[in-house]
């Protein structure tokens, strides 16, 4: 009952601030192209600027096959063989995640962990103006961490086989002040790296 709830008021925000809407309920079903005949999925969908939010729940009978997950994506020009990760720095990141990228400047280092598989690359889109506004969206309650990935995200239709940047949380957002804040400062941060590709 509680889940209900919050999925009626998550779509509650499109329809205050007119914004077009696709939920599990107005898509079709065989375009999911589900794995296990026993998933269950709900799911949000809007577009604000160039940007497009999903809040994504799907729970199945397999273990680990049910995830949650709210974010804001876009497209990025990068190839399509890049990945990056960045997180709020933890002292034992050293120890759980491969592949971190130090970026040499004392303020980004201190306050994230960026994995990435091109040392080069992170020097360039990661910048301060970035990381304050990954801070002030991940000094919330709940932690946010950014991905860069090739087709990242298939139900979102217009970013299909390109190149995804995103902010996003395992937790399912739908208060107004938690939606405002990703949007904000979400969409700053994006745009803030994409600019420097």
């Amino acid at each position: 009952m509680e889940e209900r709830k919050a999925f009626d008021i998550l779509i509650d925000y499109p329809k205050k601030h007119n914004l077009e809407y696709v939920t599990h309920r107005k898509h079709k079903r065989n375009l999911l192209v589900p794995s296990d005949p026993i998933t269950n999925k709900k799911f949000v969908i809007f577009q604000s600027d160039d940007f497009f939010f999903l809040a994504s729940d799907s729970f199945g009978m397999r273990v680990s096959s049910g995830s949650t997950y709210t974010g804001l994506y876009g497209a990025i020009n990068l190839p399509k063989n890049i990945e990056l990760k960045m997180f709020k720095r933890f002292w034992i990141d050293r120890i759980l995640r491969s592949n971190i990228r130090r970026t040499g400047h004392s303020f980004i280092d201190k306050h994230v962990t960026i994995t990435s598989n091109n040392k080069t690359l992170v020097n360039q889109l990661i910048n301060d103006r970035a990381i304050k506004h990954f801070n002030a969206i991940s000094n919330r309650d709940f932690p946010f961490n950014l991905v860069i990935a090739f087709d990242y995200v298939p139900l979102i239709s217009p970013l299909k086989n390109k190149m995804i940047i995103g902010i996003e949380t395992k937790d399912w957002l739908y208060q107004d002040n938690d939606l405002e804040a990703l949007l904000t400062h979400g969409k700053q941060l994006l745009s803030s790296i994409i600019k420097n590709v």
